[in-house]
């Protein structure tokens, strides 16, 4: 069949489809993505036992070499980045370091029972004295503060006095 005559067909059956049995594109789009997925779908759970070993080995095959090679997933922010090139766009070594990740995640959670608590510790509050010459009143005086340490006492000093004009008069933070 020569391509014009391929390309001629092809218009009468889609001006056919369109105009005879009134179906939109979108319609016939939908019903080929239904049938792909249902084919997919029946495939998949086939060979289920197939696709689950396969990936087992690709895993134990990676995490060998991971090891002996030194490479080790990462993380950068949200991020894994796996692979052997420098900027983590290896996808399908992504997808099994994923896969990795939530088999450990899922053999561990039949293992052990994991409680997380995170709690904002209470922060120690200490009371500060703070000596200071004020150039101003050309006098030695005293400001208290409560802060974790000396140096976040003297930070809060500086936040309530204007630096610039209390610069290097601080003479002794002491904790009371």
């Amino acid at each position: 069949m020569s391509k014009e005559n391929w390309h001629k067909g092809y218009k009468e059956i889609k001006n056919a489809i369109h105009n005879d049995i009134g179906v939109t594109k979108e319609e016939v789009l939908d019903v080929f993505r239904q049938v792909a997925k249902d084919e997919i779908q029946q495939i998949v759970s086939d060979s289920k036992p197939f696709i689950y070993n396969t990936i087992r080995e690709v895993i134990k095959h990676e995490m060998i070499d991971a090891i002996n090679e030194h490479r080790y997933p990462e993380i950068n922010g949200r991020t894994w980045i796996y692979g052997r090139n420098d900027n983590g766009k290896n996808k399908f070594k992504d997808y099994i370091a994923g896969v990795m990740k939530e088999e450990i995640v899922n053999r561990l959670k039949d293992q052990f029972e994991v409680n997380l608590n995170i709690n904002k510790k209470e922060e120690k509050l200490n009371n500060y004295l703070i000596v200071y010459y004020n150039r101003f009143a050309n006098e030695t005086q005293t400001y208290k503060v409560a802060a974790k340490n000396a140096f976040r006492a003297g930070r809060l000093f500086y936040q309530k006095k204007n630096r610039k004009a209390y610069h290097d008069c601080i003479e002794t933070i002491e904790e009371i």
